[in-house]
């Protein structure tokens, strides 16, 4: 529960703590501080959006940021009703208006948000990586095939383009910091991928050390700049391991479908052979 003035944290714990263990915060920092250091056993969280020190929209904003914070539910309280659609567009799941409505009504919502987040991650689970919260392997396939039904229906020409990406030198990361070391790099090129790619974009973690991403009505050359922007962006961002900052680069690989040759398999073979291309001339670089 978040909110500045005590006399609503005590009205909100006294029609939760029959039924749940609640944890308080005072202003948005104090919550972000509260949400990371508990964010395994968190079910929910009730945010005030006027608040002090850092208020309920920055916090909204901060938690899409962390994939593993993102899918903890948020429900707004507030009294402003045009502050309830931009919290809904960062993310929030409901909203209780302020003054409250009786406790039975604050409960019921709150129920449902939460059986519905542990609906959506029982979806999610079957379809993401754990580690980089990407979508993993066996989605990648589904989405290929579904994506490839698409374009062959449609008329106007457009496509789609794929792009695999493969971390360089892993091995080597690994072996001299160490495998959790390893997975930052791993969640941090993850991030990279995300940020520099759209909604539409579908992005995965489909092996040990290697990413695609499916860029939608996207044709060789505005795929090709997005691919060089994505592999720039990882170079251009060290990663801090054992207080040291390494540069982390990556080869990439860019195809774009063509429904008169519509094999997924040929697709994907010539996608690795151009990520092995790169590879072989000096890594950190895109080969389409």
């Amino acid at each position: 529960v978040v909110d500045d003035e005590m006399i609503n944290r005590q009205i909100l714990g006294f029609t939760l703590e029959e039924d749940y263990s609640v944890i308080f915060a005072e202003n948005g920092r104090e919550a972000l501080e509260q949400i990371e250091k508990n964010s395994a056993d968190l079910s929910l969280v009730l945010l005030d959006l006027l608040m002090p020190v850092m208020s309920g929209m920055a916090v909204l904003r901060k938690l899409r940021e962390k994939s593993e914070l993102a899918r903890i539910p948020v429900i707004v309280m507030t009294a402003d009703h045009e502050s309830e659609v931009a919290s809904l567009e960062l993310g929030a799941m409901d909203f209780i208006p302020k003054p409250y409505p009786q406790q039975n009504a604050i409960l019921a919502r709150i129920r449902r948000i939460i059986e519905l987040s542990e609906d959506r991650m029982i979806i999610h689970s079957t379809e993401r990586d754990t580690l980089t919260g990407l979508y993993n392997r066996s989605y990648f396939y589904e989405k290929l095939e579904q994506m490839t039904s698409l374009y062959n229906s449609r008329e106007d020409g457009s496509t789609f383009s794929l792009v695999i990406i493969d971390v360089d030198d892993l091995k080597m990361i690994n072996a001299q910091y160490g495998q959790m070391n390893g997975d930052v790099v791993l969640k941090a090129i993850a991030e990279s991928i995300l940020t520099n790619t759209k909604k539409a974009d579908t992005c995965f973690r489909i092996g040990g050390d290697e990413f695609a991403v499916a860029l939608m009505d996207a044709d060789k050359m505005k795929a090709l700049g997005i691919a060089k922007q994505i592999v720039n962006a990882i170079a251009s961002h060290p990663v801090t391991l054992d207080d040291n900052q390494e540069k982390i680069t990556v080869s990439a690989g860019l195809v774009t479908y063509d429904k008169d040759n519509p094999s997924l398999s040929e697709l994907l073979s010539v996608a690795e052979r151009k990520v092995n291309k790169s590879k072989r001339e000096g890594k950190n670089q895109v080969s389409f």
